[in-house]
């Protein structure tokens, strides 16, 4: 039995179980010895009992939430069962006189002042055992299965396979998703967007500049034709996420190129964030670089991993270069210098060729 005090809450028409502090020490205790890797791997059987884990929020809110139901005919005295996750570590055990009645749903929610112990990953399982250590019901999923909003659950309620749920229902029966159509304008959990419905994608998201990005007819991806190239009449060069924060353009054509108007932003990309705007008369000679360092030109600084985006007095993406973490620390440049894809380089070269 818990030393610590639990209460319990109405949420709706169930009861809502609340674990005082200090359930997290007796949970690892009084856990069932020979739970394990090996054991959490195992197939869940059909639980006997007709108890299932029927619903989950691994981003809920306030917290993540798990819920039990009992399709059953008789009550389950649920006294000396545990639950875990994905780390056999992570226990939960059930004070005991819990009972969850015929076609009850029990709700436990994850609090620091209650409710089980660990938190769920964006990727995880769960693992209800009876007393006497053996695996009841089990459910796993993959990052994005539950997003913040969603849940995952059962459909049909307490029977079916699990699934995301637009619309969770804690401590409630389990409603099946909206019917949604592909054309309808509005992008669903199954597509990447619908019509004009594109979830925020952009050209330049796909290395093209312009407002041509277009939803695919089945709506699993993106229709880049009516995009626009890059023109790379100037290219960012090289960049150096130390010291000053170089950032060098270089024009590898054979004209002039008049950058008045054209800004330099970061990964923000926004113009209030200390972009730099090139003067008026601001020209770029051939075979010419022109290196801009932090609070000389721009005021942004350059992260560990980050990017720099270049575009005309138009707002037209001209070129844009992103490294990862540490990428930049020295230098990070185009190879063959103007012309190659950009990538770490041991040695720094602003205003002059770049090289590996």
């Amino acid at each position: 039995m818990l030393s610590t005090p639990y209460r319990f809450v109405v949420l709706g028409s169930a009861l809502v179980l609340l674990l005082g502090a200090g359930c997290a020490e007796e949970a690892e205790t009084a856990a069932p010895a020979d739970i394990g890797v090996a054991d959490v791997a195992q197939d869940a059987p059909t639980a006997p009992s007709g108890l299932v884990i029927n619903e989950l929020a691994a981003a809920g809110d306030p917290d993540d939430w798990i819920e039990l139901y009992n399709g059953g005919d008789e009550s389950v005295d649920l006294g000396g069962w545990t639950l875990t996750d994905s780390d056999p570590a992570h226990t939960h055990v059930f004070a005991g006189g819990q009972t969850i009645g015929a076609g009850g749903y029990k709700l436990l929610l994850r609090e620091e002042a209650g409710g089980f112990p660990f938190g769920l990953g964006q990727a995880d399982s769960v693992v209800l055992y009876d007393d006497q250590g053996l695996i009841v019901d089990r459910v796993d999923w993959a990052e994005g299965a539950s997003p913040e909003g969603t849940s995952y659950g059962r459909i049909p309620n307490g029977t079916g396979e699990f699934v995301t749920l637009v619309a969770p229902t804690p401590a409630a029966e389990n409603e099946g998703n909206p019917s949604w159509s592909c054309g309808d304008d509005v992008k669903n959990l199954d597509e990447v967007c619908d019509g004009d419905d594109l979830a925020g994608a952009t050209c330049e998201d796909y290395g093209f500049t312009g407002a041509g990005l277009a939803c695919a007819s089945d709506c699993l991806g993106f229709d880049t034709a009516a995009c626009q190239e890059l023109s790379m009449v100037v290219v960012i060069n090289e960049v150096s996420s130390s010291d000053d924060d170089p950032i060098e353009l270089y024009n590898p054509g054979d004209e002039a190129v008049d950058m008045s108007g054209w800004t330099v932003v970061d990964e923000n990309d926004l113009p209030t964030q200390g972009a730099y705007v090139f003067p008026e008369g601001s020209l770029l000679e051939p075979d010419a670089y022109h290196v801009l360092r932090k609070q000389i030109a721009h005021l942004f600084g350059l992260g560990g991993a980050d990017s720099v985006r270049l575009r005309d007095s138009d707002g037209l993406l001209v070129d844009a270069v992103t490294w990862p973490k540490d990428g930049a620390v020295v230098s990070f440049c185009r190879i063959p210098n103007g012309a190659g894809a950009s990538q770490v380089c041991s040695a720094a070269t602003f205003g002059e060729t770049n090289t590996p």
